[in-house]
């Protein structure tokens, strides 16, 4: 199943789940993010779109095993998307818009000394007329900066890394509690953050081009579709 079919299929779920707000979500997935995410109004929708998440993730959950990864990626991601254009509030006030998460860095520090407040000192390898240097780097070397348009990304594409980045931490800590290999749900969750940092890293040009949550759900349907089952 491709992504733009597992997208609909949510969807569908939702307008079924409450035939007073079905209207709400009769759009194309892209464009149903885009008008959530810039009217803030129609709270009956968004409460039928939470309940209808739910219910979703527990079914999916206990039949993961069955299901292949990719297409539990795929119906990850929706949640995730549909999840953070739903929110009445952002939920995310960072000053600072790392393109590179803390909760990632933080498996990169190979016993560098770190910081007594929050921030991740990582090692690094700089080369200068072809010698090696050692080095060691920040996370502030993972912000991005503004655009003097737009500023940072829309609140809700933060929300929604947020979330992300939230499943991807916990997974991560219950792998090294258990030192066992991810399950099926879990190694979708981490395919999620990979899939999200594909996005959210800087094109070869320093540029960051997506900054919108309608813009993100359709580069990620791109790039879900481009990775086989076996790769994930």
């Amino acid at each position: 199943m491709k992504t733009a079919d597992e997208y609909e299929q949510l969807l569908w779920l939702i307008r079924t789940h409450n035939g007073s707000t079905r209207e709400a979500f009769i759009r194309p997935f892209a464009k149903t993010v885009h008008q959530f995410t810039t009217r803030k109004k129609n709270v009956s929708a968004r409460n039928s779109a939470k309940a209808a998440i739910t219910g979703y993730l527990r079914e999916l959950k206990s039949s993961a095993e069955k299901t292949n990864v990719m297409d539990i990626t795929r119906k990850l991601m929706a949640v995730h998307m549909i999840d953070a254009a739903t929110l009445a509030q952002p939920t995310n006030t960072a000053k600072l818009h790392h393109w590179l998460p803390l909760c990632y860095l933080r498996d990169f520090t190979l016993g560098v000394e770190q910081p007594q407040v929050r921030g991740v000192f990582v090692p690094t390898l700089n080369y200068d007329r072809g010698v090696q240097l050692q080095a060691v780097s920040s996370d502030k070397s993972f912000v991005h900066p503004a655009n003097k348009n737009s500023g940072f990304y829309q609140d809700a594409a933060e929300s929604f890394f947020c979330n992300v980045e939230s499943w991807y931490s916990e997974v991560m800590n219950l792998l090294k509690l258990g030192h066992r290999e991810p399950n099926n749900y879990e190694l979708a969750m981490l395919v999620c953050m990979l899939v999200v940092q594909t996005l959210r890293s800087p094109h070869p040009d320093g540029s960051f081009r997506l900054r919108t949550l309608s813009e993100f759900s359709k580069a990620a349907e791109a790039v879900m579709d481009s990775i086989g089952n076996g790769y994930a």
